[in-house]
């Protein structure tokens, strides 16, 4: 799966959005062409990135606070629509009714309020975005197709392109786009709100009167597989924005575990699920009364037996706008902890999977596809897995934090995996700045995740020692900056000497790829998700401090771009 013989520094772009987003033009981790183009050429051409890094860009419901979380996604086949750059669609601009609402004063004033709050409102985005893609969408049937459904007939190459797309995508959009279309009127005939699991005994599965129904609902089958079919039009043209700028990987995209179990994939791929089960993670120190993901794990039975075909179309839809791909949790390859659903989780149990077949088929995938792929292996891990991972070429994920001797000790530079991806910190864990601080442990004690206060004075002691074996470790390799010592009194606060020093130190690995977060560059102190929580802690709704088009220009950026850079140069 290592299809490129280079060390790498990655910029990594976090799931979040910037302080002027609108939903016309989405300042986000996806600013798709029109916007992304620019963001790109900066960090090939200034920074020196090989890579663009991405949270999942999984289809979600965008409705906060239970469906918004890009790790619990409606699908993880599909994209999520709130990317779609409008100012590319040649039917958007020529739709006069687009046009006369979206510059009519009450929906600019709208814009204006979603641009001034300091969190993402994802369904005022969502229905802003929405209105505007049925009416971009309207006007593209009326002039690019002539006659009525079904036998509409493409008059355009564009219409054509889209008409082989959804021939090429076959029955999975098909059936995709039939949940969505059912959700829908299911919302309107029913004033409480319903899942899937909920719909009249012919709609629970994806059988012949789901077929039926398709054929009589043409248009907004259409219209929704017309949605997929524009977000993945402008996904792959970024991938080649990348290639153009000769970026190594360019796109570095990360799939999620599961699903939700009210989405789309559930209700497709219901058959190869257990739905009477939930994964998550057993007790420990960490968590002391386990972890329940919410997210039902695949029946490794069934999917066998279905010829692994889920897990196929996953890879194939994943893999096919990008050079490297993040697999969340790779452990589930090998083993998933169930929870019997309403169940604590100190009443589940491991289940284990068919590896030798999945490794198999992610390996021939990959080499299908050009697709460099990294195994998520944080936590504990045994060493014949990372073995098996290793073996079939598939980078290890190193978080710079874990790294530790059994002392506690900082491993040197050099005992990180040269098979592997090095970063700081990820989306689950504070920022370098948060760290520092302990904003992060104030958060949570604000949250009541602490006993008492003497657990979290002992958690404070505990970060302040953490510090001084990272002081210690920069020191060993030369790296403190001027001024600082391993006395933590010489460095109160996270500077940005000491986020390059820290970065500088990942340089030094021999790991194949080093990521450099964005909100570490920018100084961001609150971390993008508190696992945990939902709606106590704005979980993926914070935007950036300062908007997406002021950071090409954002001088510590630039230094760091040129620190990795002279450190780990592409070329």
């Amino acid at each position: 799966m290592l299809n490129k013989k280079f060390r790498s520094v990655i910029l990594f772009l976090a799931h979040k959005r910037s302080a002027s987003e609108t939903p016309h033009t989405e300042k986000t981790v996806v600013h798709l062409p029109g916007e992304v183009s620019p963001t790109i050429s900066w960090a090939g051409k200034e920074l020196g990135a090989g890579v663009i890094g991405l949270n999942p860009l999984h289809a979600l419901r965008n409705t906060a606070p239970y469906h918004i979380s890009p790790y619990a996604p409606y699908s993880r086949l599909y994209l999520n629509e709130l990317y779609i750059d409008l100012d590319q669609l040649p039917e958007w601009h020529e739709s006069e009714e687009a046009q006369q609402q979206f510059l009519d004063p009450e929906f600019q004033a709208a814009l204006r309020a979603l641009r001034q709050t300091r969190q993402v409102d994802y369904n005022a985005v969502a229905t802003a975005k929405r209105t505007m893609l049925d009416l971009a969408y309207s006007t593209f049937i009326a002039e690019a197709y002539s006659g009525e459904e079904p036998h509409l007939q493409p008059n355009t190459e564009r219409a054509r392109r889209l008409e082989r797309f959804i021939q090429s995508e076959g029955t999975p959009l098909e059936l995709y786009a039939a949940f969505q279309t059912l959700e829908e009127e299911r919302r309107l005939i029913q004033s409480t709100s319903t899942t899937w699991h909920d719909w009249p005994k012919q709609f629970l599965m994806p059988g012949q009167p789901v077929h039926e129904y398709a054929k009589r609902h043409r248009k907004r089958i259409r219209f929704f597989q017309y949605i997929q079919w524009v977000a993945s039009e402008q996904l792959n043209e970024i991938q080649r924005t990348a290639e153009q700028l000769a970026m190594p990987i360019g796109l570095y995209h990360d799939m999620a575990l599961g699903a939700d179990r009210n989405g789309a994939e559930a209700w497709i791929y219901q058959s190869v699920l257990a739905l009477g089960a939930d994964c998550g993670a057993p007790p420990d120190s960490f968590a002391p009364e386990g972890q329940n993901w919410g997210l039902p794990p695949i029946n490794p039975h069934a999917l066998r037996s279905s010829g692994y075909e889920l897990l196929i179309q996953l890879l194939r839809n994943n893999f096919r706008s990008g050079g490297a791909i993040r697999l969340d949790h790779v452990m589930a390859f090998f083993r998933l902890f169930w929870i019997p659903r309403g169940r604590p989780a100190s009443e589940g149990t491991y289940v284990h999977y068919p590896f030798e077949d999945l490794l198999a088929i992610v390996a021939l995938e990959s080499v299908r596809s050009h697709t460099l792929v990294i195994g998520e292996d944080l936590g504990t891990v045994p060493d014949w897995v990372r073995e098996q991972l290793a073996k079939a070429r598939v980078l290890s994920y190193r978080v710079f934090y874990f790294e530790r001797h059994a002392d506690g000790a900082m491993k040197p530079p050099g005992d990180y995996p040269a098979q592997s991806l090095a970063v700081t910190t990820t989306h689950d864990l504070p920022t370098l700045a948060g760290f520092w601080s302990g904003e992060d442990l104030q958060v949570r004690s604000r949250l009541g995740a602490f006993h008492d206060d003497a657990a979290h004075r002992q958690a404070w002691e505990e970060r302040q020692r953490d510090k001084a074996r990272i002081l210690n470790a920069l020191q060993r390799e030369h790296l403190l900056p001027t001024g600082v010592t391993e006395d933590l009194a010489t460095a109160p606060a996270m500077t940005t000497d000491l986020c390059h020093a820290i970065h500088l130190y990942l340089a030094h690995t021999p790991s194949y790829l080093v990521l450099a977060n964005l909100e570490d560059g920018l100084g961001e102190l609150s971390q993008t998700n508190l696992p945990g929580t939902i709606d106590s802690h704005p979980n993926w709704t914070r935007k950036y401090s300062i908007p997406v088009d002021h950071m090409l220009h954002d001088k510590r950026l630039r230094q760091l771009g040129a620190v990795l850079h002279s450190a780990r140069p592409l070329r």
